[in-house]
């Protein structure tokens, strides 16, 4: 039987990124707690892009070295990404 540390034990949360079979959708699943984690990681890089620097955070399974995203998949026909990367550039100075 295979362990499923995210669900129903507190201080878990749930986030995956799950691409289609086609590999031409991507769904985002998260429970409150996952996708708030999900949230202020996206508004820390983005204060960082804000800022005139770049920046680069990378949330991923635990099989990957990481603690931020579930390994059990939600959707039905779809793979689950171990790892995501989201790099934020600085941002361009309006005139």
């Amino acid at each position: 039987m295979r362990h499923t540390p995210n669900v129903g034990m507190p201080g878990r949360h749930l986030l995956t990124f799950e691409l289609s079979e086609e590999g031409d959708e991507l769904s985002i699943y998260g429970d409150p707690p996952g996708l708030r984690l999900l949230a202020e990681r996206l508004a820390g890089l983005a204060a960082r892009a804000e800022s005139g620097a770049d920046g680069i955070d990378q949330l991923s399974t635990s099989v990957w070295g990481g603690n931020e995203l579930s390994l059990e998949p939600q959707g039905s026909e779809t793979r689950l990404i171990y790892q995501v990367r989201v790099v934020a550039q600085p941002g361009r100075r309006q005139k």
